[in-house]
């Protein structure tokens, strides 16, 4: 009865048992490949929700302020910055002044967070905020108010400073102020209701900045515009971090 063209029974049942057992794997290998694809869009598209609004109440605050502030790829040259203390959340009106005070009103400011840093040098000195407005409308137009990071003339120091006791920021004051910065807050392409402003200045608290006559003055106005450039620098690096850990949640070190 056997044939030469027919394969032995054994064989056949095994070529059609694999058959069976791929016939019945790929619909559950394309629906975990589906699964693992909406994870992904939904890890994506997580900053889109309201917890973006919540995130300041709901991250830890260093978490929100690191350690370590530094980016290898910043335009402009950047020591790395080392935190010194983190302040506790306060009202606008007591850790902003000026016409910062006054365009975070207007966009209904709800509270401040606030660290303050020391590069690495030990020669600057900045306290960095995190400011929460109404809406992300408020957050973009206060802003879009500030001045180009190209433009010659820094934004006014209005983050009042946060002095941290035993460290080099122990006299930290505005006096010391120099300089500030504000950046908007966006979590991957989406815009949040949070702009990170900061001071900046010198640790040497003997240094009279601004009043040097000629023919020296040359010299203070590009020494601020320096110390200009690197405030913007550490608002905009300050800035993506907020925006990476509301879009992705808290690394998990932290």
């Amino acid at each position: 009865m056997s044939g030469h063209g027919m394969k032995p029974p054994g064989k056949a049942r095994r070529v059609w048992g694999i058959i069976t057992l791929v016939v019945g794997v790929l619909p559950v290998l394309i629906g975990a490949g589906l699964f693992a694809a909406n994870v992904k869009d939904a890890r994506i598209t997580k900053f889109n929700d309201p917890y973006a609004d919540v995130a300041w109440h709901n991250l830890k605050s260093d978490v929100l302020f690191p350690d370590k502030v530094s980016d290898v790829h910043s335009r402009y040259e950047n020591p790395g910055w080392v935190r010194q203390g983190i302040a506790q959340p306060a009202k606008c009106d007591e850790a902003l002044s000026g016409k910062l005070l006054q365009q975070a009103t207007d966009g209904g400011c709800k509270t401040v967070l606030r660290a303050t840093y020391v590069d690495n040098g030990g020669e600057s000195v900045a306290t960095v905020s995190l400011i929460v407005l109404r809406n992300t409308a408020a957050s973009q137009q206060l802003s879009d108010q500030y001045p180009d990071p190209n433009s010659d003339e820094p934004a006014s120091p209005d983050v009042t400073p946060y002095p941290v006791a035993k460290t080099p920021a122990s006299e930290w004051s505005k006096r010391s102020a120099l300089v500030g910065s504000v950046s908007g807050v966006v979590a991957g392409t989406t815009p949040t209701p949070y702009v990170m402003a900061l001071s900046m200045g010198s640790v040497d608290t003997q240094r009279d900045w601004g009043h040097l006559p000629e023919p020296w003055a040359f010299t203070q106005k590009h020494e601020t515009q320096q110390y200009g450039r690197l405030a913007d620098a550490v608002a905009t690096i300050s800035a993506a971090h907020i925006g990476e850990v509301i879009r992705w949640g808290e690394p998990k070190d932290a």
